[in-house]
């Protein structure tokens, strides 16, 4: 069984929340999990293990679980379908990231407006899709059959690669590094569960939320992207007011079969 990394605490709020850093690399990996985790339980399985030694072999990795989740303090009162993490990853990357943040990984939800750094415009449609199919070839030359496991959107040179995985599934580490490593790529986060715990309606669901996005004037957003693994809403996509996004991500919580919203939705600038 692997060695289980220290678990310390950040302070979010009036909440603590637990983290563990392992792995020796030079890369800063930050692992946000899905709707439910464990740091340490993880460390008690085999695949789950070898999947974080992986990623530790080649960054520093980072992890927490939620608050309400794991070890992390539950906040008092009902749990939001959709929990506020700014904050803790606000404090994590003070932390650990700052002054240069190298990768993220998934769960959050994220409403990001991105300012490039290099007082350069950002990447438009034509690049995404270029990195896109870079990335999506350099993983069908590897693994024949990947598309059918992993789902990959581009956006505004942000990757999120979503995915019920088998155990022990090498492909989704190789997806990381050739993300990561692709020109005009600029953040990566993912969104896995196991395999097992995928949902045979996924496909109903996401056909339910399309629809009820597109007959909405409120909600309609050309461009946004949504897949669903194990119940889990996966949104990619730029939107012109923070309203907008936050209309999006409750029409997609209030559809039948939901169990969380994970949101990669950016602003304009």
């Amino acid at each position: 069984m692997a060695s289980t990394p220290k678990t310390e605490y950040a302070k979010s709020g009036n909440l603590h929340i637990a983290y563990q850093v392992s792995g020796t690399g030079p890369l800063d990996l930050v692992f946000v999990p899905g709707f439910v985790s464990h740091l340490e339980c993880q460390w008690e399985h085999p695949w789950p293990a070898r999947f974080l030694e992986r990623l530790g072999s080649f960054s520093r990795l980072i992890r927490f679980d939620k608050r309400g989740t794991g070890l992390s303090d539950h906040p008092q009162g009902r749990t939001r379908r959709v929990a506020p993490l700014r904050g803790c990853r606000r404090n994590l990357m003070t932390r650990f990231l700052l002054p240069v943040l190298a990768l993220l990984l998934s769960g959050c939800v994220a409403h990001t407006r991105m300012a490039a750094t290099d007082g350069a415009a950002l990447a438009d449609e034509s690049a995404d899709a270029k990195s896109c199919t870079s990335i999506r070839s350099a993983l069908l030359a590897r693994y024949p059959g990947v598309l059918s496991v992993l789902t990959i959107f581009c956006r505004n040179q942000l990757v999120v690669i979503a995915g019920a995985l088998p155990p022990d599934y090498k492909p989704a580490v190789e997806a990381v590094h050739i993300a990561a490593k692709t020109p005009g790529v600029r953040r990566v986060e993912t969104v896995f569960v196991p395999k097992a715990a995928q949902a045979a309606s996924d496909a109903a669901v996401a056909a339910r939320i399309k629809a009820a996005l597109a007959g909405d004037a409120n909600t309609r957003a050309p461009g946004t992207d949504l897949t669903v693994v194990a119940g889990t809403v996966v949104l990619v996509g730029m939107v012109d007011d923070q309203a907008r996004a936050d209309r999006i991500i409750a029409s997609a919580a209030s559809v039948e079969g939901v169990r969380s919203v994970r949101s990669f939705i950016q602003l304009r600038p």
